[in-house]
């Protein structure tokens, strides 16, 4: 199953992958995993302190997949005390 179908069953309520998740809650079923992740309030501050480190780094935070971040990556690997925090 790809990742698409996988978030159209979600998004339809579909009973057979919903039974894989008896925990959900009723105002979580219909949402997919970006939703959740994005709706979840306790996940704000590691989001922005995410997204203030990748800023000062050279990165545009405006998506995940920027074209500056990769040619960064490819450039230099990790290093100790490569980030600005």
């Amino acid at each position: 199953m790809s990742y698409d179908e996988f978030d159209g069953k979600l998004r339809r309520r579909d009973p057979e992958l919903l039974s894989l998740f008896p925990g959900l809650h009723g105002k979580e079923k219909g949402k997919t995993v970006d939703d959740l992740f994005d709706e979840f309030e306790a996940v704000k501050p590691v989001k922005d302190f995410w997204g203030n480190v990748y800023k000062k780094n050279n990165g545009s935070g405006n998506d995940r997949h920027s074209t500056e971040s990769s040619q960064l990556e490819q450039r230099r690997g990790p290093a100790e005390g490569d980030l600005t925090i």
